[in-house]
């Protein structure tokens, strides 16, 4: 094996930057080709605009728990304390997602929680509590169907002036059904 002397050196070295420096601009070349390819998303993950249709935003489970958080703070109050989601939590509006979109999923939030009162008030103590995601998941065609024929939250009712009812003073005299 013959010594390379300085000149045949450099002269190496120069070929070998010229091949790793075109090496690298086809590496990015072709990432950037990946992330074009990537960055167009299936149309049901993409929040439309209705007016300007285009795509805003993908719509994902951390959206609705920020919804859904709005919502609470607005109904009860900035002191409210609503707990992070747990992963089951998180499948859960992921699914609804999958299946309603993001703008229903988003009306249905407002409804579901604005209706709560209503709710509980005609379950026959059977609920009680604040609203959670469980429960919307629970209740999602009722909910959904409401929301999709444009109806109102619905309003609290009194259950005291319903014949059925047996409040406090009816316990005492033990005349009944």
């Amino acid at each position: 094996m013959s010594r390379l002397n300085r000149e045949e050196i450099q002269a190496l070295t120069e070929r070998i930057r010229e091949k790793t420096k075109s090496a690298r601009v086809a590496v990015k070349q072709k990432r950037s080709k990946r992330s074009d390819t990537k960055a167009v998303q299936p149309p049901e993950s993409i929040q439309v605009d209705d007016d300007v249709q285009t795509a805003k935003s993908v719509v994902n489970s951390n959206h609705v728990y920020g919804w859904y958080k709005t919502v609470l703070l607005e109904k009860y109050g900035s002191d409210f304390i609503v707990a992070p989601w747990t992963v089951v939590q998180k499948k859960l509006a992921k699914d609804l997602l999958g299946v309603y979109g993001g703008d229903l999923v988003k009306k249905a939030v407002g409804f579901f929680v604005e209706s709560w009162d209503a709710i509980v008030s005609g379950s026959n103590d059977r609920l009680s509590g604040f609203p959670t995601i469980n429960l919307m998941f629970g209740m999602r065609e009722r909910i959904f169907a409401d929301v999709q024929q444009g109806k109102k939250p619905l309003k609290y009712k009194d259950m005291s002036r319903i014949s059925e009812y047996k409040g406090p003073a009816d316990q005492d005299t033990g005349i009944g059904w």
